[in-house]
């Protein structure tokens, strides 16, 4: 449940990557609080950023120790 509500998230904040933030028009469907948007899309683009550093630490760690133990073999 999850995963598809991270998802739709992505797909709503991406989607109209450059929404209409102006105050006068609120009448239209892509208008977007500024402020809200660009809290989530940061929010989810760190979240990304983070994830993607985190599997490439544990990517290199576990190259590390793999290389290790046949080295003392």
């Amino acid at each position: 449940m999850r995963s598809r509500l991270s998802a739709a998230g992505c797909v709503w904040v991406y989607r109209i990557y450059e929404p209409v933030m102006d105050p006068a028009l609120s009448g239209d469907p892509h208008y977007c609080n500024a402020t809200v948007y660009v809290f989530a899309f940061w929010f989810i683009t760190t979240a990304y950023i983070f994830l993607g550093l985190v599997t490439s630490c544990i990517c290199c760690i576990s190259i590390y120790a793999q290389t290790r133990t046949e080295r003392e073999q």
